[in-house]
């Protein structure tokens, strides 16, 4: 899709998504500050709470890491002095907003036309209920509900969350990287 003149940051957003259970708003504004790559963690501020400027702590596993090497390369090549991972092209100092209508034809493309970018947290989500405790799948999808707040926290320092988010995100690169070509994400 790139190749066709298309932004790289709509293939980047798209492919983050993908791979992590972070909401669609926190792919877009994610800022190179708020990555702790020495824990494998993206430090968001919290878009759900009022008046508070609090932090919230994901666990993002080797797959994401990979890809924000590869955007932070791609900002070093192209001598990009940006906050933001995926900047507008128009503004660096703004985050890039345009990937409703990219989504649009990258999910024709793929044979998806019915899926939505949301679609990727549910379908991340699934897969770590699968395997894996709901502490595990909170602390790598930001949900903090008062009742499993307790079990988020104490999950979030437990490396067991770290292999959860490798493994999965593993298996999701290796699915893709095996899909037909009309389905891959890459850009």
């Amino acid at each position: 899709y790139e190749g066709e003149g298309k932004p790289w940051q709509a293939v980047y957003a798209v492919r983050l998504l993908y791979h992590s259970a972070c909401r669609v708003s926190e792919i877009l504004k994610l800022e190179w500050s708020e990555i702790a790559w020495d824990v494998s963690e993206l430090h968001l501020l919290k878009s759900k709470t009022k008046g508070e400027r609090r932090r919230d702590k994901r666990v993002v596993g080797e797959p994401v890491l990979a890809l924000l090497r590869e955007i932070r390369a791609r900002h070093d090549r192209l001598g990009l002095d940006s906050p933001y991972v995926l900047p507008s092209p128009r503004d660096l100092a703004k985050p890039y907003t345009a990937l409703d209508p990219h989504w649009h034809r990258i999910r024709e493309a793929a044979g998806v036309p019915e899926m939505h970018l949301h679609d990727f947290r549910h379908d991340v989500l699934s897969d770590y209920g699968a395997d894996y405790s709901a502490a595990i799948g909170q602390a790598v999808s930001g949900h903090a509900t008062k009742q499993h707040l307790d079990r988020y926290q104490k999950a979030q320092k437990n490396p067991v969350v770290k292999q959860a988010a490798d493994t999965i995100g593993m298996r999701r690169q290796n699915a893709l990287d095996t899909a037909p070509t009309a389905l891959k994400l890459v850009g």
